[in-house]
């Protein structure tokens, strides 16, 4: 299993108010903005088609994510809901993301939620009642 970190995010209520709040405390330029739509995901074992708002900015080796719920139940609209604006998960990248979804589910460890973008495949794995920390495994097209 690989454990090195690429990204950290945090669920927001609004992502440009938020990048706003971001670049007056840090003074940090944003990298990417986009929509994040996902009709062919998986939400908690079902196909589900939900979207958010992602921003990403680089300090230093990590990159650091923003992610505005969108349209459908998401991860990412449930810790909103659950615990407002907060740390959310890392992100990991790997070689092979089915090999990594198997050597979880060998620990007993599932999957959350599942997307796919032009550059990334993804799930999000359920670590945090074991380590604390929720995962986004990440592999590149």
């Amino acid at each position: 299993m690989q454990l090195a970190v690429e990204h950290i995010c945090f669920v927001v209520e609004d992502l440009e108010e938020a990048m706003a709040r971001y670049r007056a405390v840090w003074g940090i330029d944003f990298e990417r903005v986009f929509w994040s739509d996902q009709p062919t995901g998986t939400f908690r074992g079902k196909k589900a088609h939900y979207s958010g708002r992602l921003a990403f900015f680089r300090a230093g080796p990590v990159h650091y994510e923003l992610v505005q719920p969108g349209e459908g139940a998401s991860i990412w609209r449930e810790a909103l809901e659950k615990n407002g604006e907060s740390f959310h998960h890392v992100g990991i990248f790997v070689l092979d993301l089915a090999a990594e979804i198997a050597q979880y589910a060998e620990k007993g460890i599932g999957v959350i939620q599942t997307g796919e973008s032009e550059r990334v495949t993804f799930a999000y794995m359920d670590t945090q009642p074991s380590t604390g920390v929720l995962v986004e495994i990440l592999q590149n097209k």
